[in-house]
């Protein structure tokens, strides 16, 4: 029997096979390095619990944080400048400031707070015209479009470049038409100017964009009172009180307006819940009501009251009327009385407004004529 020595060529042959498989693997790394990293992930799934897919989880995970972060950054954005159009600053400014804490580097967050805090004092009226001006100036040199800024800058120019602020209005407008505060403010200059018809289209659109707003609410059932549209008038005011029972001025027009549609004693009730009001000055010293009012009288300028005072004395004069429509003549003095009690009163604007009062009672009520002019003679002789 023969026995053959094959040793050497069985070494020389695993060599051969071992190149072959380092250059197949040399050629094919990608798959090879693949193909460990699938192995060493499995292995790790299986000891140690952990999934090969958690590192692309984490990924997707992040970019989806981003993503709402970017859309709660947005949505911030959108309601600032919505509370802007209707002149709400201090929820604006609390919107901006949500998204600057969420995105610190945000460019319209921080023009946000700057558009709000140039206006707050312009909103206040406790400002120097000149320095607002300028400041607004400098921010349109920035953004010579933003309706925004327009809109603030046609507040400060309204009572000295009525023109001027006119074109500001309507810049505002054409620029974004939701924009409510420019409406108004476009509204107030027409009123103003006695154009009552183009004042009530824009108070219109202004509680058309914003229906729960006070103050577009309550310069829209002004012009329909003027208009002689009481029950339309009543039943804005009736709204108005429903969203703030502590706005004042509409106790005075919605009594004024039931007494013209001959509803003496309901006004009286109303009047009854202005003076609940009235003793509180937490009430009194609210934004909405420590601003002017004015009134019309069909082609003349308007006249206006500012102090407390004045509209407290106007307060009493308007509920002396109705109790004299209801023949309560110690009410009627008590509260004619008290008018001369409060000091430092210029009667002269109240009892403008309130002789055109009597007119129009008068007008649409003969029955009461005789009741009235006592009433009339009674404010001329100081009650007595």
């Amino acid at each position: 029997m023969e026995f053959v020595d094959v040793g050497d060529d069985v070494s020389e042959q695993d060599k051969r096979n071992w190149r072959k498989i380092v250059e197949t693997a040399r050629a094919n790394w990608v798959l090879v390095l693949a193909s460990v990293s699938l192995v060493t992930a499995f292995l790790g799934w299986i000891i140690y619990g952990v999934s090969p897919l958690q590192p692309i989880a984490e990924i997707g995970y992040q970019q989806k944080q981003q993503r709402l972060k970017e859309e709660l950054v947005n949505r911030h954005l959108s309601l600032g400048n919505d509370f802007l159009n209707v002149g709400q600053l201090e929820a604006a400014k609390a919107e901006f400031s949500r998204a600057q804490e969420l995105d610190s580097y945000n460019v319209e967050a921080q023009f946000g707070l700057l558009k709000a805090s140039a206006f707050e004092p312009i909103l206040s009226r406790g400002y120097d015209p000149e320095i607002a001006e300028r400041r607004l100036r400098l921010i349109l040199e920035a953004r010579p479009n933003d309706s925004h800024v327009l809109c603030f800058m046609g507040d400060v120019l309204r009572n000295i470049d009525p023109d001027s602020a006119l074109a500001c209005y309507d810049r505002a407008i054409a620029t974004d038409s939701a924009n409510a505060w420019a409406f108004l403010g476009k509204g107030l200059l027409l009123d103003e100017y006695e154009k009552a018809e183009q004042a009530l289209v824009m108070y219109q659109q202004a509680s058309l964009i914003s229906p729960w707003n006070q103050t577009f609410l309550n310069n829209l059932g002004y012009q329909y009172f003027l208009r002689q549209e009481y029950t339309t008038a009543e039943s804005i005011y009736v709204r108005l009180l429903r969203l703030d029972s502590r706005y004042l001025l509409s106790y005075y027009m919605l009594a004024h307006a039931q007494l013209l549609m001959g509803y003496e004693v309901t006004a009286r009730n109303n009047l009854s819940l202005l003076w609940q009001l009235i003793s509180d000055t937490s009430i009194v010293n609210l934004p909405q009501n420590s601003g002017a009012w004015f009134f019309h009288f069909g082609g003349a300028r308007p006249v206006y009251i500012y102090t407390f005072a004045e509209k407290k004395a106007y307060a009493h004069y308007i509920t002396a009327l109705a109790e004299k429509l209801l023949s309560n003549e110690p009410e009627v003095r008590r509260h004619i009385g008290e008018t001369n009690r409060i000091k430092g009163l210029d009667k002269g604007p109240i009892e403008i407004i309130l002789r055109t009062d009597i007119e129009r009672i008068q007008t649409a009520h003969p029955k009461w004529r005789n009741k009235l002019d006592q009433f009339r003679s009674m404010i001329l002789d100081g009650g007595r």
